[in-house]
């Protein structure tokens, strides 16, 4: 894994020293009701503890890839060195036939709703698709979920389905929706969010 850099970001791989920030920031209902029902809640005391014990033997496997979300700020300020989020990318486990390259993320209540976590997630997807060659994901959220469906359409993923998903979320949502993401679909938003970033010039 790669530390990862977007105008206002810096995504670095997920390590046990980020256990009190994700603990600080990650249990609270407006976060969690969106999440899969396999996330504890009330969250335990020791949950970024729990959490980093189930996922960091799958980074060092090389399936599953873990980037904590921190402001950029001047070295030393205690606020902008922590984490305020995170993006999860679980590749195929080759011991599991039925499983597929998926991605989720979270971000601190204090710092939604100002387009960090769209430019998280175009860092993260360049890195997927252009690094680890990866040509498809399939990615799920709580149909309710408004800022996850954003995030998803404006990075490229295309919204091919609707299904049950009665006791999948904590927030107890009936529907879920399902995205599919191609390498060729993030490129070409990608390509557009640069042009549009620059004012529209080609």
């Amino acid at each position: 894994m790669a530390d990862l850099e977007t105008a206002r970001l810096v995504l670095r791989p997920l390590v046990r020293a980020d256990a009190p920030a994700i603990q600080k920031h990650f249990p609270h209902w407006e976060i969690v009701k969106y999440l899969t029902s396999a996330v504890p809640w009330p969250y335990p005391d020791d949950g970024a503890e729990k959490y980093m014990d189930a996922f960091l033997p799958k980074v060092a496997a090389g399936i599953d890839h873990i980037w904590g979300i921190r402001l950029k700020g001047h070295l030393g300020d205690p606020v902008r060195d922590e984490v305020i989020g995170l993006v999860h990318y679980h590749g195929a486990d080759p011991a599991d036939p039925a499983d597929v390259p998926t991605r989720g993320f979270w971000l601190a209540r204090a710092f939604q709703g100002q387009g960090y976590m769209t430019e998280a997630v175009f860092a993260v997807n360049t890195y997927i698709f252009d690094v680890l060659g990866v040509e498809k994901m399939i990615i799920k959220n709580a149909r309710d979920n408004k800022g996850s469906h954003r995030v998803k359409a404006k990075t490229g993923a295309v919204l091919i389905g609707v299904e049950p998903a009665v006791g999948k979320y904590l927030g107890g949502y009936g529907e879920q929706e399902i995205w599919e993401l191609t390498a060729e679909n993030f490129r070409r938003a990608r390509d557009e969010a640069r042009v549009k970033a620059q004012g529209g010039a080609a």
